[in-house]
């Protein structure tokens, strides 16, 4: 589903209107707004996921150790 239809089926807001122009910073700000409606339970759900994975694969599993860091 596109940003556009998103944006106006959950928030009710018209965005990409304009034929002739394209505007990042509308969608920049339609992305944040929708985030906010999700942003407890994805932020919950990341928590629980990290926490499962540290318990699966310990610290082998993180993005810094395969990087190197």
């Amino acid at each position: 589903m596109s940003l556009k239809h998103l944006t106006k089926q959950l928030l009710h807001q018209d965005i990409q209107i304009r034929e002739s122009r394209h505007s990042p910073v509308e969608d920049a700000q339609a992305t944040m707004e929708l985030y906010k409606l999700v942003e407890v339970e994805w932020e919950q759900y990341l928590a629980q996921n990290t926490l499962k994975n540290k318990q699966l694969w310990g610290d082998k599993g993180s993005t810094q150790e395969k990087q190197g860091s």
